[in-house]
């Protein structure tokens, strides 16, 4: 058992927890002996043996040399309980108080209580991987370019089986994810869908989305929106968490899904053009 520790624990300062379990261990010690023997200063010695004698932790016995004793834990820890017991009352009579003001403030329509921005790549990527593993019932979502997170380390238009962990994990727990990709016009987009489609997101293209949209149990958004105001950051990412905001766009994203095509059609199409 670290007792230093502990004795900190309870309020002491370490010079005191030192000196206070020295005491405990050698009775009438003079200053000199007491600075030697724990490391602490002459003149800080002096300081925390009036801060105990004031705690009623240790005594001064009178003599030609002062010497110092330290007082039956019994008797000396009373002091402490006393303390504790003070503090755990006033605690409790504050609680109602703390509660009304936060519930008070918590009704505030303050839109900063609930938006966060989200301006690096990596802080995008975990935020959505976070909120990937914590939902319970069902991720929505408008996928289009360009891509936060690359599908492969060499070549992002390659399909890697690491990729989107975060989402398999949550898809092997019954977690529903409908996926809407805006179609590319390249060789590999079809590849890519097959690949959601495979990890069981259900999936559908489109030939235009409005934005980059995550809905997260119909309560939580991610939003990534073009920065027009720096050349060198294309986008930012809002994260919202606002449930009336999320139930609303959560009928926006099912008229566009009910207007796009399965992957299905969307091969259909592709080789009924390739005919013609």
């Amino acid at each position: 058992m670290d007792i230093i520790k502990n004795l900190t624990s309870l309020g002491f300062t370490e010079s005191e927890a030192k000196i206070y379990l020295h005491l405990l261990k050698n009775n009438n010690c003079t200053a000199t002996e007491i600075s030697k023997s724990t490391g602490v200063s002459r003149t800080q010695t002096y300081q925390v043996i009036n801060s105990l004698i004031k705690q009623n932790m240790c005594i001064e016995r009178l003599g030609s040399v002062k010497k110092y004793s330290a007082v039956n834990p019994e008797t000396a820890t009373q002091s402490i309980e006393k303390d504790l017991e003070e503090k755990k009352n006033i605690l409790e009579s504050m609680k109602p108080i703390l509660s009304n003001l936060f519930e008070n403030d918590n009704q505030n329509d303050n839109p900063f209580e609930f938006i966060r921005v989200l301006y690096t790549k990596s802080s995008i990527i975990q935020t959505v991987e976070n909120l990937e593993r914590s939902a319970r019932e069902s991720v929505l979502a408008f996928n289009k370019p360009p891509y936060a997170m690359n599908l492969d380390i060499m070549n992002e238009n390659e399909i890697s089986m690491e990729f989107r962990t975060s989402e398999r994990e949550s898809i092997t727990k019954g977690v529903t994810y409908k996926s809407l990709y805006e179609i590319e016009n390249n060789a590999h987009f079809t590849k890519k869908i097959d690949y959601f489609q495979s990890m069981n997101e259900i999936v559908k293209v489109s030939p235009k989305l409005p934005f980059k949209l995550f809905i997260f149990d119909k309560k939580i958004i991610t939003l990534a929106l073009q920065n027009k105001m720096s050349s060198g950051l294309k986008f930012v990412t809002l994260l919202i968490e606002h449930s009336d905001l999320a139930r609303s766009l959560a009928e926006i994203f099912e008229i566009y899904w009910e207007s796009s095509l399965t992957v299905d059609e969307f091969k259909q199409a592709i080789n009924t053009q390739g005919e013609k």
